[in-house]
């Protein structure tokens, strides 16, 4: 497996966009943790150290858009969700899977095995907002 360098400069690019930081910050923090000016120079263990860097700072990776409607769907109604549940996180929605189906992953799911993991989501989702009225 090639190391993908333009991937993860473009990735640093995007985590520098989406946190907000303004260029000078930027090119400090390509010094401090790299001790580069750009991040075209810099090794691939300095690439990965500095897009850990910006994770550490609060940059978030986009989840790839599946193909699969209904690995969609899944993952639409848990993030409408998350903001209820005590861990919204996407381990807690691959185990509420694997207790559904018995995989883990939603990605992996046929649309019968997705269709009874949409249905739990939709009836936990019901009972989720009944408790917070109450």
């Amino acid at each position: 497996m090639s190391f993908d360098r333009r991937g993860m400069i473009a990735k640093l690019h995007v985590a520098k966009a989406q946190i907000g930081m303004a260029e000078d910050a930027y090119r400090a923090l390509l010094q401090r943790v790299a001790g580069v000016d750009s991040s075209r120079v810099a090794s691939d263990s300095q690439l990965l150290a500095l897009v850990a860097e910006m994770r550490r700072l609060g940059f978030k990776e986009p989840r790839p858009v599946s193909e699969k409607l209904h690995v969609r769907k899944i993952w639409a109604l848990w993030r409408g969700m998350a903001p209820l549940l005590d861990d919204g996180s996407d381990a807690a929605l691959r185990s509420f899977c694997r207790r559904q189906t018995g995989l883990t992953d939603p990605e992996w799911l046929d649309g019968k095995q997705a269709a009874k993991v949409i249905e739990g989501l939709k009836a936990w989702g019901v009972r989720l907002a009944a408790e917070k009225q109450v």
